[in-house]
């Protein structure tokens, strides 16, 4: 737990703004939108001192999980920073996912908060 407060950053807080996939500016598909959160969230969750194996996980499977639909892909980060995925499904981190705009075809929604998860538009 010794890189939790790296460089003045609490990690226990909120999400790292540095490294977080950039949906702003570069227009990514779903799929690997999704893929880049989770690399990002379990770089998080290791520099926390969480083990990523258990506290990170991504899904697409409707019919194991209520919590998506079909076509969506489930981002979690349980032991994050309270109601992470709220904050980011809103644009807490403007620098990485703009709403209500944006470039995507897709958006963010959360189920949980501790969550987000990518629907098409």
């Amino acid at each position: 737990m010794s890189n939790v407060k790296e460089k003045g950053f609490n990690y226990y807080f909120e999400l790292d703004p540095s490294l977080l996939p950039d949906f702003v500016t570069q227009k990514v598909p779903k799929a690997e939108a999704a893929k880049q959160l989770y690399i990002a969230l379990k770089e998080q969750a290791r520099r926390t001192g969480h083990d990523p194996k258990w506290e990170v996980s991504m899904s697409d499977d409707s019919s194991k999980f209520s919590e998506v639909d079909k076509g969506d892909i489930w981002v979690t980060y349980e032991a994050g920073p309270h109601d992470w995925g709220v904050g980011y499904s809103l644009g807490s981190c403007p620098d990485s996912y703009s709403f209500p705009q944006g470039i995507q075809d897709w958006y963010l929604e959360t189920y949980y908060g501790f969550d987000v998860i990518f629907c098409d538009r």
